[in-house]
């Protein structure tokens, strides 16, 4: 039975080094599994990601790591701290606490941590299956504070009954025990378990990053079937992927796209199907137009150059938005492929009221040797388009891909916006009726044959620029 006095008691506390330096041995074993399990459902989740095709690996930034480790981290320690009390509280001395009350504070170890923790585990499975391939975790932030207001409550939640209990005299205790555990979680979240930068690497090296050109228009976001692939530099090796597989020249990559495994897309929709390029920013014209030659011969005419958002907006790994182009070659400067010939291409018709206008592209963007500015594009091209107007887009085989996609972005722009300045019929995707189909087919090619998109690029001499 309790006597009076009993707060006072100095029996209250007395348990054995053996079992306090047990119980909490206990606790941070507990812990550290825990946190290991998430560091490794981490890793986990980032191997499964790259399944999915994407720009380049799931990479986490240094301090987007730490606090991820601190989050994992406060949520284990508060775990292994309901062990280390549980363990403590088991066998405690008969006169110093009645049974029903030592175990009314072993089931706050148990009740709330641990049903805690596997819905939580539960509902980490679930979102991964569910985020799988189709959102960037990099587009959220981890909920930290979130995790950090959980994990109080559960250790408030441990020290619940004891509280209740052993009143005031526990409070400079349960003080002792939230510093320890508060520098505890600061410093295991220091480590990540696993070698991240192996890991890393190894990612990396499997799902290589294209630094793809930057445009301030896109206009591919209709869902179209495609094939995506990527061309980059690697050891000073032009490289071709297609589907996880790396060619390195261009007889290669034919072979590849002309496989039964790669035709079925293009008859799956022949009109709408469009090949998705991820293509270096840095890379010359040169490499570009032989890859669209290559593609031209393989029947494949609608293609899409993935772009990326000027910074500080950010572009998503699995984003292959972009500009869409037709394939045409009415150049005769451009006729083979690493000295094979090309095959028959049609030749441009002009009629007596077409006018072609020279834009050279380089260092500068001249027309009439006059100066063309970079903001100053879109009007002129807006002001310029029209039926008989044919841009012939001239550059040096060095062009860097990234110049080009300046001006093209900016005439992709001019002309979309004429059209829809005089478009009636407006896109219904989910408007499946024939009549409606018609009607939109009918639009479509009166506002094309309005505003068409008529150009030509052409390769000239560095001394033939024009400025």
């Amino acid at each position: 039975m309790l006597q009076k006095g009993f707060l006072r008691n100095k029996n209250l506390w007395h348990i054995s080094k053996f079992r306090f330096w047990y119980s909490a041995f206990l606790g941070l074993l507990i812990a550290f599994f825990v946190y290991s399990f998430f560091c490794g459902f981490r890793v986990i989740y980032r191997l499964m990601d790259e399944l999915s095709f994407s720009n380049g690996p799931y990479i986490i930034s240094e301090d987007a790591r730490y606090w991820q480790n601190f989050t994992f981290a406060v949520f284990s320690l508060a775990l292994g701290n309901a062990i280390f009390l549980g363990s403590i509280f088991k066998k405690f001395p008969r006169q110093s606490l009645k049974n029903y009350k030592r175990l009314s504070i072993l089931n706050d170890q148990a009740f709330l941590p641990f049903g805690g923790f596997h819905f939580i585990a539960k509902l980490l499975v679930l979102l991964s299956f569910i985020t799988w391939g189709f959102f960037d975790l990099k587009l959220y932030k981890t909920p930290v504070f979130l995790f950090v207001l959980l994990s109080i409550v559960i250790f408030l939640e441990s020290w619940k009954s004891i509280v209740l209990h052993f009143k005031t005299r526990v409070y400079k205790y349960q003080i002792i025990n939230f510093v320890v555990l508060t520098l505890l979680a600061f410093c295991i979240s220091t480590t990540s378990i696993f070698n991240y930068k192996e890991i890393d690497n190894v990612l990396q090296k499997n799902n290589v990053f294209v630094n793809i050109p930057v445009s301030d228009y896109i206009n591919n976001q209709q869902y179209y079937p495609f094939l995506v692939m990527k061309m980059y530099l690697e050891n000073e090796k032009l490289t071709y992927e297609i589907q996880g597989n790396k060619v390195y020249n261009l007889d290669d990559f034919q072979k590849t796209i002309n496989e039964k495994s790669f035709n079925r897309y293009l008859y799956y929709d022949y009109h709408r199907f469009r090949f998705n390029i991820l293509a270096d920013s840095d890379l010359t014209m040169k490499s570009i137009k032989e890859l669209e030659q290559t593609l031209f011969v393989s029947q494949i005419q609608n293609i899409v150059y993935v772009t990326q958002y000027h910074k500080p907006k950010y572009t998503s790994r699995l984003e292959f938005n972009g500009l869409k182009k037709g394939l045409m070659f009415f150049n005769i400067e451009m006729d083979s492929i690493h000295g094979k010939p090309m095959p028959s291409l049609p030749k441009l018709q002009l009629e007596k009221e077409d006018t072609i206008l020279n834009i050279f592209i380089g260092d500068k963007i001249t027309f009439n040797n006059s100066e063309i500015k970079k903001e100053e594009l879109y009007t002129f091209f807006k002001s310029k388009i029209n039926r008989t107007n044919i841009f012939n887009f001239k550059y040096s085989e060095d062009l860097p891909f990234q110049k080009f996609i300046t001006v093209y972005s900016e005439y992709s722009k001019a002309v979309d916006e004429l059209r829809e300045e005089i478009q009636n019929v407006p896109y219904d995707e989910n408007n499946y009726s024939l009549h409606y189909q018609e009607k939109y087919e009918r639009e479509l090619n009166r506002i094309k044959a309005f505003y068409p998109k008529k150009y030509l690029e052409n390769y000239i001499h560095h001394n033939n620029i024009g400025y």
